[in-house]
């Protein structure tokens, strides 16, 4: 088959996974609906497999569809603007983008950055989901994904762009800390309550374990037995700011605090593994619109670290 019937089956193909339906796809792409859905069914067959569920109401994607589907968009979206570029047709960015984040990196990151990017590009809509969970961007129709962890990406399908890396300390408020003997060791964490985000605790024989490493770079585990975990660092941060126990958060953004006498460093020779923020997508292949976001937030993640830096 050749090149441009690939771009055609899967132009016609994003149509109608779009609209769910064959007479809207038809509509759009200026063709009798009869002729759309023989050429989806010739598609199927070159292919060997189904795409769509077919009933007498609606038009859904399968599974293996729906994968398709988040591959296929974005190349059809960028060949559309390459092509309205040529023409001269684009000014300017405009279009929606589906954002999934955590509610700490929407709160703390996301918000300030799309009031900026908003600004430069008012035309560009956004979707945004703020989730715990770890959303399927394939299954779920997201554009980006932020998301923030301390372990290595395990799904080597998605394009990872990483954007912020941070170690992380021990810290607390000096009126906890007053209440108890100075802590120089760590086997003193055991007297006390500690407080952590979900991601940099990990899982051991049915026991939480909370990993820590000297700054000789020995590592040592800490078996937890009164720990708090939260699942957001936002609410983590502000729990610790009001004296809830002793916490692992990100070393530079709490020096303002420790410089403003609202927390103190605890074990400062002792840090946790650090956390790292990717955007992630489902392809190389994006619109105008998502590489320019992604970019952006990039740049933005860069000036933020620099900018913490000089705080400190």
């Amino acid at each position: 088959m050749k090149a441009h019937q690939y771009l055609q089956d899967m132009a016609t193909f994003v149509e109608v996974a779009r609209h769910q339906s064959f007479t809207l796809a038809a509509a759009k792409l200026n063709l009798p609906p009869s002729s759309v859905s023989r050429h989806i069914a010739q598609m199927e067959a070159r292919l060997g497999i189904k795409l769509f569920h077919r009933t007498s109401r609606n038009v859904l994607l399968t599974a293996t569809g729906k994968d398709y589907f988040a591959q296929s968009k974005d190349i059809i979206e960028a060949a559309q603007e390459a092509y309205a570029q040529v023409q001269g047709k684009i000014r300017h960015m405009q279009g929606p983008i589906k954002i999934g984040a955590s509610v700490s990196v929407a709160q703390d990151y996301l918000a300030p950055f799309l009031h900026e990017f908003s600004q430069r590009y008012p035309e560009v809509r956004f979707e945004i989901e703020v989730s715990q969970h770890y959303a399927n961007l394939a299954l779920e129709g997201f554009d980006v994904v932020l998301r923030m962890s301390t372990q290595p990406l395990s799904d080597s399908s998605l394009v990872a762009y990483p954007l912020m890396h941070q170690s992380m300390s021990l810290f607390a408020t000096p009126s906890y800390l007053a209440k108890f003997a100075p802590i120089t060791e760590m086997a003193q964490l055991q007297d006390h309550l500690l407080t952590g985000n979900i991601t940099p605790m990990v899982m051991a024989q049915a026991q939480r374990k909370w990993a820590l490493t000297h700054k000789t770079l020995k590592p040592e585990h800490l078996h937890l037995t009164n720990y708090h975990a939260w699942g957001s660092m936002a609410l983590l941060r502000e729990a610790t700011l009001a004296g809830l126990g002793i916490s692992c958060l990100p070393t530079l953004e709490m020096q303002k605090h420790v410089k403003a006498g609202r927390l103190q460093e605890v074990l400062p020779d002792w840090f946790s593994k650090p956390v790292q923020l990717h955007a992630l997508t489902t392809s190389r292949a994006q619109s105008q619109r998502v590489r320019c976001f992604i970019e952006e937030l990039t740049a933005f993640f860069r000036a933020h670290t620099i900018e913490t830096s000089q705080d400190n």
